[in-house]
């Protein structure tokens, strides 16, 4: 009898910079906790990422961090790092702190602020246009 092979689902789909050194760092980071193996690592720097394919917006995915959970559902911003750490299960602090009403707002501030240097600290040039993109 024939049995097809299995497919490894993911809980979550995270799509970094792989040009951003601080972007890398932290991907780093993930892929080193207890749990990393129910996300997806996906470079949307890599000449072969291709965001349509994705279900993602070309220009957006450029912009702002996207992870996409098991069901489709798309999360961006500080939203998406908030997903990351509940499915690695990791500082519940860290979590609290960029859902509550009283930090979150700096959350969301430190996060603009990134987005807008982000595309300065690449290691090099991309080809598609995007890496020039500003919120």
């Amino acid at each position: 009898m024939y049995a097809r092979p299995h497919t490894k689902s993911f809980e979550l789909s995270i799509y970094y910079d792989g040009l951003c050194p601080v972007c890398s760092k932290e991907i780093d980071l993930y892929r080193k906790k207890p749990g990393q193996e129910k996300l997806k690592f996906v470079d949307i720097a890599h000449p072969s990422f291709q965001a349509i394919k994705e279900g993602l917006d070309p220009k957006q995915v450029h912009e702002k961090f996207h992870v996409k959970k098991a069901n489709g559902e798309v999360i961006q911003g500080v939203d998406a790092f908030v997903e990351i750490w509940k499915v690695l299960d990791i500082w519940p602090f860290l979590q609290w702190s960029a859902t509550s009403q009283w930090t979150r707002p700096f959350f969301d501030l430190g996060y603009v602020v990134f987005c807008k240097v982000r595309p300065y600290l690449r290691k090099s040039d991309c080809d598609n246009g995007y890496c020039e993109t500003k919120i």
